[in-house]
């Protein structure tokens, strides 16, 4: 050990390795399931049962502007939105509606 080590090691408290320990990441992607059923102006979003509260929901018009964190959206204008589900596990969904 060379003195400039020997000087990280009492300043930083740690000291070099010359070899990285590996890490083993198990990433799995997963989506989530939602059904969009739309009555007249109203929107209701169901998800899955496999997703894992809190869901959280999310809607943007044709701006992308937010117009509601709810699954339950009511007296939506006519026009084209965007939903965005995503649950605590982080699997998410995301999708188009139209309101006629």
């Amino acid at each position: 050990m060379n003195s400039f080590s020997l000087l990280v090691i009492l300043i930083c408290g740690f000291m070099h390795s010359n070899s990285p320990t590996p890490v083993n990441l198990d990433i799995k992607q997963c989506d989530l399931k939602v059904e969009a059923l739309i009555d007249e102006s109203e929107l209701t979003l169901k998800v899955s049962n496999d997703a894992v509260e809190p869901v959280r929901y999310f809607l943007a018009d044709e701006t992308s502007k937010l117009i509601s964190e709810d699954k339950n959206t009511k007296n939506l204008k006519r026009g084209t939105y965007t939903y965005y589900v995503i649950d605590k596990k982080g699997c998410s969904n995301k999708g188009e509606i139209e309101i006629k």
